[in-house]
């Protein structure tokens, strides 16, 4: 019995685990202050409200891809991509990003979106990613 509980707990950390942050419609997701999210191998599904009111990035890291998606609009600030090996972050949607998209390791997959990079009235620049 040890030797099959061990052999299932090796197992399970063996493997990528994964997870989603899910806004629902109605509801509202804040970042403000300094603050940071980090989204280990979870995957970013806007349904509502996602509101960056910080120079922090979002970070997506982690062992096993992500995504983005959902119906509601998403604007990054800052937007880094930390995913070890070959793992990426595919977009599932139009995304802005107003000051930067810093790839630490890992892969954007635009998914048929496409990069346009514009100057906007402010001084920096504007990443959009749309269809």
């Amino acid at each position: 019995m040890k030797s099959k509980l061990l052999a299932l707990l090796s197992l399970l950390f063996a493997c990528a685990v994964s997870a989603q942050l899910t806004i629902t419609p109605g509801a509202q997701f804040s970042i403000f202050s300094d603050a940071k999210l980090t989204l280990q191998n979870t995957d970013l599904v806007n349904n509502g409200n996602f509101l960056v009111a910080t120079t922090s990035p979002v970070s997506f890291t982690g062992n096993a891809s992500s995504f983005i998606g959902g119906d509601g609009a998403i604007r990054f600030f800052n937007l880094e991509i930390k995913k070890t090996g070959d793992q990426s972050v595919s977009l599932q949607k139009a995304i802005s990003v107003g000051n930067g998209v810093f790839f630490t390791s890992g892969f954007l997959n635009l998914n048929g979106q496409r990069n346009n990079k514009k100057r906007t009235s402010g001084a920096g620049e504007q990443w959009q990613f749309c269809q």
